[in-house]
């Protein structure tokens, strides 16, 4: 009862890594691609976070949990019609700063909407 001793050149050795049909190390795996899919959305939001800072006075060097808190983060209502999307903002101290950066004017076309256009609407000041 020996052959748990680390002796060479042993067939009974169980030093092999363990085989399963469903290894982690095969590309069918889901857990490599679940993983890389979490990585690749998260470099793409703070991506996404860094440009709209960039287009905010003050904000241009702003993290991204900041931007979340100042800006996404809030409640706001979708009016979808036949040719346009409105987002119609609630009420936030940080808006002027939107107001200033020209996302009134602003009118994006989204193709993957029937080509609508994205609008934002702010309340009176």
């Amino acid at each position: 009862m020996e052959t748990a001793s680390a002796s060479v050149g042993s067939a009974s050795m169980s030093c092999a890594r363990p085989t399963t049909s469903a290894s982690t190390w095969t590309p069918s795996s889901g857990v490599p691609l679940n993983v890389d899919l979490d990585t690749t959305l998260t470099v793409v939001a703070g991506n996404l976070h860094q440009m709209l800072a960039r287009k905010l006075p003050r904000y241009e060097t702003a993290t991204p949990d900041k931007i979340w808190r100042h800006f996404l983060d809030a409640t706001r209502t979708l009016h979808v019609g036949e040719h346009t999307v409105t987002c119609a903002l609630n009420l936030r101290s940080h808006h002027p700063v939107l107001i200033d950066a020209g996302f009134p004017h602003l009118e994006i076309p989204v193709h993957w909407q029937n080509d609508r256009t994205l609008r934002f609407r702010f309340p009176p000041r």
